[in-house]
C-alpha cells in the first residue's frame, strides 16, 4: 500500500510500485475521466500505420510541421480536414511516430470530458495533443455538456505559456467555429485531404493489383474518373479484383458510393428524327439516372425530388 499526500488530500493506492516523475516519458497516452477520480492517463500502444507506401505529399507535410514546431517558441495548431477515408487518420499516425522520435509524448483526447481543456493546460511540458473528429466531440459554442470550440481559443492563441502541438481532425468544416478558420495564429496549418488525383489512383492500383489482373486497371481508372473514390474504396476494389472478380461485379457489390461528393455529367440524347438534346446533370449519390418517358410527348428529367425536377418536352420522332 502507498499513501499519497496531495496538498492535504490523502489517497491510498493498492500495490507497492510507485514512482514520481517530473515529466511524462515519450509514449502514447489516452485521457480518461470519471466524476469521482477526475482525470488520469493510461499508456497505449504506439500507433502503427499498417501501410508500406504513402501517396501524395504527406511526408513533406510532416517534415514541415516538425520543423515549424522546433523553430517556434509557442504552441502550434494543425487542422486536418476532409471526408472519411481520405487519409487523415493515417497522416496523424505518421506524425505521432515522428513526434515520439523527438522525445515528445502523444496524448489522445477521445471525448469532450468536463474540464478537459483545464486538464490539458495543467500538463506543463512539450506534448502533442491529438483530437480526432473534433467537430463531433466539441460543440461550436458554449455548452453545459463540456468545453466548446470557443474555449480552445485561449490554448491555441498561446496565452498558456507551455508549448504544445495541437492536432485535430474534422470531417465537416461547416461545423468548425469560424474563429478557428482562416486564423494561422490558432491553426497555423490547415491540411485538406481530398480525393486521390488520377496520377495517385494509377500509382495505387499499380501497387495493389496483382500482375495477372493489371488489364483491369484501366476499367477501374475509368470508373474513378466519374465517381470520386477515396483510398479505402480503391484498395477494396483492388482486393476484389485480385480474387478474380470482374470490376463491374465488384463495384456493384462493394459498399461504395459517392460519399456526398457532387458528380457532374453532360448527357446527350439522340432521336430517330435527327433531334439532339444535351443536358448538364449533377448527382450527389450513386442513384442518379436519366429517364425518358413516352406519352404524347417525350420528356427527360433527372431523379431529383419531384419539386426540383427539370422537365423538357421533345417532339416525337418521325
Amino acid at each position: 500500500m502507498k499513501i499519497i499526500n496531495l496538498d492535504g488530500s490523502f489517497r491510498i493506492l493498492k500495490g507497492i510500485k510507485l514512482s514520481v516523475l517530473d515529466k511524462l516519458p515519450a509514449s502514447t497516452y489516452k485521457v480518461n475521466f470519471s466524476p469521482m477520480q477526475g482525470f488520469w492517463l493510461t499508456k497505449e500502444d504506439d500507433f502503427t500505420t499498417g501501410v508500406k507506401k504513402v501517396y501524395g505529399n504527406q511526408t513533406q507535410r510532416i517534415d514541415k510541421i516538425i520543423k515549424n514546431y522546433e523553430d517556434r517558441d509557442r504552441s502550434l495548431g494543425v487542422l486536418l480536414s476532409g471526408t472519411k477515408g481520405m487519409g487523415k487518420t493515417l497522416f496523424a499516425r505518421m506524425l505521432t511516430k515522428e513526434v515520439l522520435k523527438k522525445d515528445m509524448p502523444v496524448i489522445i483526447v477521445p471525448h469532450n470530458f468536463p474540464g478537459i481543456l483545464d486538464f490539458i493546460g495543467s500538463i506543463k511540458q512539450s506534448v502533442m495533443i491529438l483530437m480526432d473528429e473534433f467537430e463531433k466531440n466539441f460543440p461550436r459554442n458554449d455548452s453545459d455538456d463540456g468545453d466548446s470550440q470557443e474555449d480552445m481559443l485561449s490554448l491555441l492563441d498561446g496565452t498558456d505559456q507551455t508549448k504544445r502541438l495541437y492536432v485535430v481532425t474534422a470531417n465537416d468544416l461547416g461545423a468548425i467555429n469560424p474563429y478557428l478558420l482562416n486564423r494561422p495564429g490558432r491553426f497555423y496549418y490547415h491540411f485538406r485531404f481530398n480525393y486521390p488525383t488520377p496520377e495517385e489512383v494509377k500509382a495505387l492500383l499499380q501497387d495493389f493489383v496483382k500482375p495477372q489482373y493489371t488489364k483491369e486497371i484501366s476499367e477501374i481508372e475509368q470508373f474513378s474518373s466519374s465517381i470520386s473514390l477515396n483510398y479505402d474504396s480503391l484498395i477494396a476494389i483492388a482486393e476484389e479484383v485480385n480474387r478474380g472478380y470482374a470490376v463491374k461485379e465488384t463495384i456493384g457489390d462493394l459498399n461504395i458510393q459517392a460519399d456526398g461528393a457532387t458528380e457532374r455529367y453532360t448527357v446527350t440524347v439522340l432521336f430517330k428524327n435527327g433531334q439532339k438534346f444535351t443536358k448538364d446533370v449533377a448527382s450527389d449519390n450513386d442513384d442518379m439516372y436519366l429517364d425518358i418517358r413516352v406519352n404524347s410527348t417525350w420528356s427527360l428529367y433527372t431523379s431529383e425530388a419531384a419539386e426540383d425536377r427539370t422537365w423538357v418536352d421533345l417532339a416525337a420522332p418521325i
